[in-house]
């Protein structure tokens, strides 16, 4: 493939190598793929008029498209929109832990846990409250006489559904959700 007329016979050199970047990153970005980039613009245009999309930036529309990024979590705002449920209640230990830990996170494992509980790394628009159905913390039960503090959280992506035993610490539930989340991307496995 010739970048430029008579390309296949001229070597890059330190001289023209700007060139050669330029001329590579526009036939990857615009020669390669403009068949699919006219079919998508076609088809929004079919559902709505995609002039109408200049009056957005462009982080505009990726939040409108995408969801939100990633902010820091508010211990009394998880507490509102966070359901607990199956044997937890909001004054539990194991609730009141997770929520801590949530609060703990950075934006790279707070992308981790959302891609974990909801399927998605971004929340919609309007945060954890306007997710549906609500993110929902269980307490999974665990074999009796076996100690909670060995077992992993499990989760029902679809339904935005957590099911976290009933661990004896804080620095427990921090340690299994952090290999949870760190192991468990792109994994699918049934639940329990």
């Amino acid at each position: 493939i010739e970048l430029a007329p008579g390309g296949a016979k001229t070597l890059v050199t330190n001289d023209n190598v700007g060139e050669y970047i330029h001329l590579c990153t526009y036939f990857t970005l615009h020669k390669t793929i403009s068949i699919q980039v006219n079919a998508f613009r076609e088809g929004f245009n079919n559902v709505m008029n995609i002039e109408l999309l200049k009056c957005f930036k462009v982080n505009e529309l990726e939040e409108l498209i995408c969801g939100e990024k990633a902010q820091k979590w508010e211990f009394e705002n998880l507490a509102n929109c966070i359901q607990a449920s199956q044997g937890d209640d909001k004054g539990s230990a194991p609730y009141i832990y997770f929520l801590q830990y949530l609060c703990s996170l950075d934006r790279s494992m707070q992308r981790f846990f959302l891609q974990y509980a909801t399927g998605s790394s971004r929340l919609p628009l309007g945060g954890f409250s306007k997710l549906s159905p609500a993110l929902t913390v269980a307490k999974r039960l665990t074999p009796e006489g076996e100690n909670a503090d060995i077992y992993f959280p499990s989760v029902m992506t679809c339904q935005n559904y957590l099911k976290v035993p009933a661990y004896s610490s804080y620095d427990k539930l921090a340690s299994k959700f952090d290999y949870a989340l760190r192991e468990g991307q792109n994994v699918f496995t049934l639940s329990q």
